[in-house]
């Protein structure tokens, strides 16, 4: 009968060992994935406000002010329509008072050329002719003063129409610098293409002095296009300059 030869058993010393190599494993392991909470932690706690005041915070003022100026532009719009139909009917009543008047001053002007021998019993008709005659002057020149507030009574609701297109381009541009973050430059040109179209078309229309405010912005995006793939982050820095002008050529004067 063969006895087989006993398997030797660790010694207490290697069981330690190994004990410690297994512990220590385990707290490297746990240390670690501390180590990766405490850097998402960190980087969601300053990342979160950055990427907020840089990117959403921006969109957020756009739609505000967007809301705001066509409430704005609405309420303007119906009072320009009040006024011009105020206006319409003060007008309307001056041109019947004026061909009232002129038909009185030639009636008068004719009876007064009938009645050269009875001048003495109409002494007071002269009077008359020329007390008229300034009402006729003084009618004409109220009418045409309606005429001229008729013609610029649109004037404050097409500077609101300026202003809502400016804020307009604001939301491009902002839209064109969150495509910069992703990495989408052929979409950020495009936005910021449709903002330089929209704010030369609004330059075109606007008074000489609002015109100038507008020139160096649109100057800049031309800048930003020209830029925007050999050096996408120059263009973000012209992107960013032209929103800020932009802010200040839409705020109230």
């Amino acid at each position: 009968m063969t006895v087989e030869p006993e398997t030797p058993k660790p010694a207490s010393g290697d069981r330690l060992a190994t004990f410690a190599v297994r512990l220590i494993r385990v707290l490297v392991r746990v240390l670690f994935v501390l180590l990766v909470g405490a850097g998402l932690g960190l980087a969601a706690y300053f990342g979160g406000p950055a990427l907020y005041r840089q990117y959403i915070e921006p969109v957020q003022v756009n739609t505000q002010r967007i809301a705001d100026l066509e409430q704005a532009l609405a309420r303007v719009e119906a009072n320009a329509a009040q006024d011009r139909e105020q206006w319409t009917g003060r007008l309307a009543d001056g041109e019947a008072r004026q061909a009232v008047q002129a038909e009185s001053l030639a009636a008068l002007q004719a009876d007064l050329a009938h009645q050269q021998s009875g001048l003495e019993a109409l002494s007071d008709l002269p009077d008359r002719v020329d007390r008229l005659a300034a009402s006729l002057d003084e009618t004409s020149t109220q009418v045409a003063s309606l005429e001229a507030a008729l013609t610029s009574a649109d004037a404050p609701t097409q500077r609101l129409g300026r202003v809502l297109q400016m804020v307009r381009a604001m939301e491009l541009l902002t839209r064109a610098r969150l495509w910069l973050i992703q990495n989408n430059l052929g979409l950020a040109a495009d936005d910021v293409r449709s903002a330089r179209t929209l704010l030369s078309d609004t330059a075109a229309a606007a008074p000489e002095a609002e015109a100038a405010t507008l020139t160096p912005i649109i100057e800049r995006l031309d800048l930003a296009l020209q830029d925007l793939q050999t050096a996408p982050v120059v263009a973000a820095n012209d992107i960013e300059i032209a929103w800020q002008l932009l802010v200040e050529a839409s705020s109230p004067s």
